[in-house]
C-alpha cells in the first residue's frame, strides 16, 4: 500500500493511521494544556514550573518525539530489524528517544521539588537525563548496540516509578477530589510506562519471536493505550492542586 507516494509495509496500514491519530491527540492535548499554562502564568507573581506546566512539556515533547518515530518506523526502517540501526536511520531514533526521555524529567523535577522538597537529591530526574543522553550519544553500529541503548531506556522508564509511588502516597494521605486525581494520575502514568516499555526492541522482538506477527498488534495497541494514558494524565494535571 502506498501512502504519500511511499510504500507502507503490508499489515501495518492500521497502525499507520492509529499513530497519526495519536500524534494529533498529543498535540491537541498539548495545545489545551498550553492554554491553561498561559492563563495560569497571568496570575502568578513568581515564575516557576508548575505541575500542569510540566505535564504540558511532557506531552508536547512526546508529540514531537512520536512524529520523529513515525517517520523512522514507517518510512525509514519499515519495521525491518536489519534497518533499525543503520545510518542515518539510527540518528532519528536517538533524537526521538532523547526528547521522549527528557520530557519525563520535567515531571519528575516538579515532584521532587514540590512533594519531596529535594530530599531525593534529584537522583530520579538526573538518572532519566543521564540515560537519555547516553541513548542520544552512544555510537550504534550493530544490532547489539541498538538493543543495548534500547534496553537501558527501560531503566529510564522505571524512573517514572517515583511518580507512581508519589501519587499512591498522596492518594492514601488525601481525600475528596485530590484522592481521585492522584489515583487517576497513578493509573495514567502506569499505563504510559507499560506502553513505553512494550516498544523496547528487546521486548518487542521477544514477543514477535514467541508469537509471529505480534509486532504489528503491539504497535497498534500501544498508541491506543497511550491515548488513554494521556487523557487520564491531562484530566489529572488540570485538577491537581496540593
Amino acid at each position: 500500500m502506498d501512502i504519500f507516494g511511499l510504500p507502507i509495509p503490508v499489515g501495518y496500514e492500521i497502525p499507520f493511521f492509529a499513530t497519526l491519530i495519536v500524534i494529533g491527540v498529543k498535540f491537541s492535548i498539548a495545545a489545551f494544556l498550553g492554554r491553561r499554562v498561559y492563563k495560569q502564568s497571568k496570575t502568578q507573581t513568581k515564575r516557576r514550573l508548575t505541575f500542569i506546566g510540566a505535564a504540558f512539556l511532557l506531552i508536547l515533547c512526546l508529540g514531537i518525539s512520536r512524529s520523529i518515530y513515525f517517520y523512522y518506523d514507517f518510512f525509514l526502517t519499515q519495521f525491518i530489524p536489519a534497518n533499525l540501526f543503520i545510518k542515518p536511520n539510527i540518528y532519528y531514533w536517538q533524537v526521538a528517544t532523547c526528547i521522549a526521555g527528557y520530557s519525563g524529567a520535567f515531571l519528575l523535577f516538579v515532584l521532587e521539588r514540590d512533594i519531596y522538597r529535594f530530599k531525593t537529591c534529584l537522583i530520579p530526574t538526573g538518572a532519566v537525563i543521564v540515560i537519555s543522553t547516553i541513548q542520544l550519544l552512544y555510537p550504534v553500529n550493530n544490532m547489539d548496540d541498538f538493543q543495548f541503548v534500547s534496553t537501558i531506556g527501560i531503566i529510564g522508564t522505571l524512573g517514572m516509578l517515583l511518580a507512581i509511588i508519589t501519587f499512591i502516597y498522596l492518594a492514601i494521605k488525601s481525600s475528596g477530589l485530590l484522592r481521585k486525581v492522584c489515583v487517576a494520575l497513578m493509573i495514567g502514568v502506569f499505563i504510559y510506562a507499560i506502553a513505553g516499555m512494550a516498544m523496547s526492541e528487546n521486548i518487542l522482538g521477544a514477543i514477535d519471536a514467541a508469537i509471529p506477527g505480534a509486532r504489528a498488534v503491539v504497535i497498534l495497541l500501544v498508541p491506543i493505550f497511550k491515548i488513554v494514558a494521556f487523557t487520564i494524565i491531562t484530566w489529572g494535571a488540570v485538577n491537581f492542586q496540593l
